[in-house]
């Protein structure tokens, strides 16, 4: 794999072989989205729940029309790093794969 270079609008590719240069260069492209990608991979990113006429917290998913402006800004930054991911099809076989544990922990285990 050639490792000189690279493109600064779209993620590196994870093949499998060259994880941490994948890890480095994944990071740097994150943060270089906005501050909010990266948080949403730091911090991870939860739907804003409905509260009830108390103020409480219920398990009920707020619908996106109600969300505030902040919680747009979070979901915009969880939707920007999720959709920039740089990983091979082949080599998870699944989308489902989270990113920061990827990025943050190397917790993912390769086929």
């Amino acid at each position: 794999m050639d490792k000189e270079g690279g493109f600064v609008n779209r993620p590196p590719l994870l093949d499998g072989s060259n994880y941490d240069y994948w890890k480095s260069r994944m990071s740097a492209f994150l943060k270089s989205i906005d501050s909010k990608t990266w948080k949403a991979v730091l911090k991870g990113w939860e739907h804003p729940m409905a509260l009830d006429e108390d103020g409480n917290r219920t398990n009920v998913l707020k619908p996106k029309e109600e969300w505030t402006a902040a919680e747009d800004e979070l979901a915009l930054g969880n939707s920007k790093a999720l959709n920039a991911d740089g990983i091979k099809p082949q080599v998870h076989g699944s989308t489902d794969v989270v990113i920061k544990d990827i990025v943050l922990t190397g917790s993912y285990e390769f086929n």
